[in-house]
This record gives structure tokens, sequence and C-alpha cells, in this order.
């Protein structure tokens, strides 16, 4: 399977390129510069960088994420997408990381996602209160400690999607990989 990451700065693509370097799986995913990508040779690592608009950039990204059968998005941006052109072949799906307009519960661009993301059950109710349907809910944590432990404590949460922190700036992926040996056994 094809994976390709699209970025608007050079700071994400510095980034994300160390992350996929240190996790050995980089040969596996192609980072691509989004339309209106933004160099920014003097930030510092940790700075945020600024973007480019939005939504201009998601227009003109749109005719290579025809060619993808599945978006994940960490904004509620990449919406409009699915919301105006519900045609669309692919699926979206979005990730919710943090509080602000991310967790906008009433935000109708949610319910062109095909996926939720989620970081706790109260923010999973609180979609399926709003109308959300419950089957395109999943529940991620952050996880850490020995999988075989940990694991079946998060499954019994109701957690169906497993994070981990790699630290940095130089990363030590060995829990990483202890998790996805785990969850290679846990699927036959």
């Amino acid at each position: 399977m094809a994976v390709d990451i699209w970025v608007s700065t050079s700071v994400h693509e510095g980034l994300i390129a160390g992350w996929l370097a240190a996790s050995g799986i980089g040969e596996r995913v192609t980072i691509r510069r989004a339309p209106g990508y933004r160099h920014h040779p003097t930030l510092l690592r940790g700075e945020n960088p600024p973007l480019p608009a939005k939504i201009p950039t998601l227009i003109r990204l749109l005719p290579h994420l025809l060619t993808a059968s599945v978006i994940v998005c960490a904004e509620q941006t990449s919406l409009w997408l699915p919301r105006i052109l519900p045609f669309l072949p692919m699926r979206f799906i979005i990730t919710a990381h943090g509080a602000g307009s991310i967790n906008d519960r009433v935000d109708r661009r949610r319910d062109s996602a095909y996926l939720q993301l989620l970081p706790s059950e109260f923010e999973g109710a609180e979609m399926v209160r709003c109308g959300r349907d419950p089957a395109r809910i999943e529940r991620s944590a952050l996880v850490g400690g020995d999988p075989k432990e940990a694991g079946p404590e998060y499954q019994g949460l109701g957690v169906t999607l497993f994070v981990l922190g790699a630290g940095g700036p130089d990363f030590d992926f060995t829990e990483l990989r202890a998790w996805l040996a785990w969850r290679d056994q846990q699927n036959g």
C-alpha cells in the first residue's frame, strides 16, 4: 500500500522525515510537498511555522487526493471537500488531538468524515449525543509500558487505536516495536 504524507512547510517535512527515518518505516512512505508549500530555513525546532492559506491549498491539492482511497486529516478544514463534494470516492478520517475547534462537536463538516478518531470516551459520547453514528467513532489513547500488561487494559476500556510517544529529538522506537509485535500477535 502506498502512503503519501502531504506537508505544507519545511518544518513539518523535517519533523516527519526524522520520525520516519528513526522508525524504520520511511521506505514505505513518501513525503510530498502540498501546493503552496513554504520553506522556513530560519525556524528552530519546535517553533510553529506560518502556514499557507488552508482553503486555496486544499483546492489545489484536490487533483492529487483524487487518487487516494483514504485520507487522514488532523484538522477540520479538509472535511470541506467531502462536505461540498459528497460524491468523492475517497474516505476521510479525522483525528482529534486536542482542545479547541478540532473538538467542535456540532460542526457539520464532521458528518462528512467516514471515521473519527477521538481521544476519550467522553468525546465519543458527546459526538453520539450530537447525532454522530457510533459505528463511525474509534477511541484512541496514548499508551505506554509493557504491551502484554497494558494492552488488554486499554482494550477493556474500549480503545481500538493505540498512540505511542517516541520522545525527541533523538527518537527511541523500542517501545513502538514492542507494541507492534503485540498487535501482530493479537491479529494472529
